[in-house]
């Protein structure tokens, strides 16, 4: 049980951090920043990482159910 709650916290670290970095990239789009273009490559990139792998992780908590 304590495996899972490990896992559940760390899927629940990346997904705020993955929050925080889309809407940093958000923030940025509204004021017009200079470094917008960066800032949303970096966003794009690390969510969909970081949603990517909290999905393998729940499949693999709930024992791959309804995945085949």
């Amino acid at each position: 049980f304590q495996a899972i709650k490990h896992k559940c916290a760390d899927m629940l670290l990346e997904v705020e951090s993955a929050k925080s970095a889309a809407y940093y990239a958000a923030w940025c789009a509204a004021e017009m920043n200079d470094e917008l273009p960066s800032v949303a490559s970096l966003a794009k990139a690390y969510c969909s990482e970081a949603y990517f792998h909290a999905a393998a992780e729940n499949i693999q908590i709930h024992g791959g159910i309804g995945f085949t």
